[in-house]
């Protein structure tokens, strides 16, 4: 590029990205994967036990706000693990015949496979979201980064140098 005397169009200087940096598994995030999994079924779990006779047909009731939680907060592993742990909580003791994984009654298993299914579907639709929200941030993090060392260098060049906008609106001049 020749720099004396050219304008550049902003469109011209745009930095491109060549992907989203990749990230090791924290401590942080293991923990508050575990916390989610287990602490939010255990915790609707000692709710519903102590509202037991007053939401008695309602099985599933404080658990479903688990299937929404658990994977925004910690992910699809999370909202899995947290889906299958509430399940078996619930199954164990909510369902008759109490303190035991066989049940004889076919709407019982209808239930389960309704809420089991409704987990699994949250938990990839939510651990895409954060996916994406993830990769989106990485990249506008690099754009910025990029835009800052774009500024750098063009107030390192012993020349003037103009950004205008296709509108004709100066973006950019550089200390010259």
């Amino acid at each position: 590029l020749g720099w004396h005397g050219r304008c550049i169009r902003a469109g011209e200087m745009q930095a491109t990205s060549g992907g989203w940096p990749g990230r090791a598994p924290s401590t942080s995030s293991w923990l508050r994967w575990s916390l989610t999994a287990i602490a939010l079924p255990l915790a609707a779990f000692a709710v519903q036990k102590v509202l037991w006779s007053s939401i008695a047909p309602f099985a599933w009731f404080l658990f479903y706000p688990i299937i929404f939680l658990a994977p925004r907060l910690g992910g699809v592993t999370s909202g899995l693990f947290g889906t299958l742990f509430s399940a078996l909580l619930v199954w164990w003791e909510f369902i008759p015949p109490h303190g035991s994984f066989l049940k004889a009654d076919g709407k019982y298993w209808l239930s389960l496979t309704v809420f089991v299914t409704m987990g699994a579907a949250f938990s990839w639709f939510h651990g895409q979201l954060r996916r994406a929200e993830q990769h989106a941030a990485a990249a506008l993090r690099e754009a910025k980064a990029s835009q800052r060392r774009k500024f750098q260098l063009l107030d390192s060049v012993a020349d003037p140098v103009i950004i205008v906008t296709d509108a004709g609106r100066i973006e950019y001049a550089n200390r010259r």
